[in-house]
């Protein structure tokens, strides 16, 4: 997870990171618990202009400033699932407000 002290502000990277983890991760990786869901990789890339147009639900009033494919990892009972899959999400970054928030899933 980003950690930083007071004074120190999170990149938009960190944002990212610190927004989808807080938003998936369940229980991390501690499989004395049960069954649990991590986020596994991130790819994260600027929002394109247009690319609203790939979506079934039209934007609300809030723009993205980047297209972010998560893929999440899952644990049943004690066994790894065997099935990984990624799914895109549209986040607004505002490292000036440390700010990241989900705009079209």
């Amino acid at each position: 997870m980003a950690k930083r002290n007071s004074n120190q502000k999170l990149t938009t990277e960190a944002l990212l990171v610190h927004k989808l983890r807080n938003t998936f991760d369940d229980q991390g990786t501690d499989t004395d618990e049960g069954p649990n869901v991590w986020v596994m990789v991130v790819a994260a890339r600027p929002y394109q202009q247009g690319e609203e147009k790939e979506l079934a639900q039209q934007p609300d009033k809030l723009t993205p400033t980047h297209r972010v494919r998560v893929v999440l990892r899952t644990t049943d009972d004690k066994i790894p699932n065997p099935y990984v899959g990624g799914s895109d999400f549209f986040l607004a970054v505002n490292e000036q407000q440390q700010s990241a928030e989900f705009v079209w899933e």
